[in-house]
């Protein structure tokens, strides 16, 4: 529309966030790409696109997902602004759906000591996902509720010139998942079961 709004409607690819293995900011994709085989292609989610180009170092974007939707309520919605400050890119995302937890995510890349610094902090106050909470024989299966769950990426990588400019990469990432268990729960037989 006049080059200030686009639009997208149908099966779509989209990846936000800015790390290379763990995306907690992706919140559009509930496909996640496994650890062992990353050169896997998603299948697509379907829904519609909105992008406003506020400016040269700015933008704005909502999704709506309707993946699986079979009525109104079951339609998510994503929204996305992403900036520019000097050489560092930020993106703050926001993601909500009826009756599930809301999500929040930051992310960020930059240049540090002469490598790409990138990471992503995703918030919820509580989870959508399920886990097993108890003990000793009393389990119950539960999202997380009542506390805040922050999921975290940072990487760093190098590109090296040989033969060619950057053809050879090195990359290094962690990940934090606050939805995790901070116990073994197989050492536990019933709780394994």
């Amino acid at each position: 529309f006049d080059r200030q709004l686009y639009v997208r409607s149908g099966k779509q690819f989209i990846r936000w966030g800015r790390s290379y293995f763990w995306n907690p900011v992706d919140f559009v994709n509930s496909e996640h790409l496994s650890f062992f085989n990353l050169s896997a292609v998603r299948s697509g989610v379907y829904g519609t696109r909105l992008h406003w180009p506020l400016a040269q170092s700015q933008n704005a974007y909502a999704f709506f997902d309707m993946t699986d939707a079979t009525n109104l309520t079951d339609i998510a919605m994503l929204l996305r602004y992403e900036w520019l400050t000097g050489t560092t890119e930020w993106g703050l995302s926001a993601w909500g759906a009826y009756q599930q937890v809301a999500r929040y995510g930051i992310d960020t890349s930059t240049q540090f000591l002469g490598c790409d610094l990138t990471g992503e902090l995703a918030l919820s106050y509580g989870s959508n996902d399920s886990r097993i909470n108890g003990n000793a024989g009393s389990y119950t299966v539960a999202p997380l509720r009542g506390q805040w769950v922050a999921d975290a990426t940072l990487g760093l990588s190098q590109q090296f010139n040989w033969e060619r400019p950057n053809r050879i990469s090195v990359y290094g990432e962690v990940f934090y998942n606050g939805d995790g268990y901070s116990d073994n729960i197989v050492a536990d037989s019933t709780r394994y079961a």
